[in-house]
């Protein structure tokens, strides 16, 4: 099971453990997005504290179907108590 709180402002706020470049856990607090594509979006400055390898790229269109292309690669997260991958994207403004 997953936990968490949401927000006067009606968020989902999740703490979620990824594993660094080094291979260590980190914890971080993010939103969920009810849109979730299996992504996981990180701003730039949470990309380059974890030490995450972004090598490829990936189009992503927003809510307002603007199409981008982000850095992207694969990270492990911790989920139901499971370590599973799942593709970073570098987008957004907060995790």
């Amino acid at each position: 099971m997953i936990g968490g709180r949401v927000t006067d402002s009606q968020r989902a706020l999740l703490e979620l453990r990824i594993r660094d470049g080094d291979g260590n856990w980190q914890t971080l607090t993010t939103m969920l997005d009810t849109g979730f594509t299996g992504y996981l979006a990180l701003p730039e400055p949470f990309v380059r504290q974890f030490g995450l390898a972004l090598n490829s790229r990936r189009r992503i269109a927003s809510a307002t179907q603007d199409s981008t292309v982000v850095p992207s690669g694969i990270s492990k997260i911790a989920w139901s108590g499971r370590e599973r991958a799942v593709r970073v994207i570098q987008a957004g403004t907060r995790p």
